[in-house]
């Protein structure tokens, strides 16, 4: 995500996924999500319209599903397995 000259001279850090995750979930409490629509929600999104693209789209689901690895095992998003008609999917929300 782009971020303004203001924002750059200020020497902001960047949050982690695991913050921008936990931030999402908590701010959305009642709802859980699957990683896919974790990674919309959050701006990014996935393609494979060429190889660069593929590329992106593998590695941000990379993170994410990584960062919910690190958020379940910490105690902060409980994951559940539900069967879809789609198969099962793994859904996230806050605790």
């Amino acid at each position: 995500m782009p971020i303004g000259k203001e924002e750059w001279n200020s020497g902001r850090k960047a949050e982690t996924f695991e913050a921008r995750i936990l931030k999402f979930l908590r701010d959305n409490r009642g709802y859980a999500f699957t990683s896919s629509e974790i990674i919309a929600k959050l701006g990014y999104k996935l393609s494979i319209k060429n190889l660069s693209s593929f590329v992106g789209s593998v590695g941000i689901t990379y993170l994410v599903e990584e960062a919910l690895k690190t958020l379940v095992a910490e105690g902060s998003v409980l994951a559940k397995i539900i069967e879809t008609d789609f198969g099962e999917l793994t859904y996230y929300i806050a605790k």
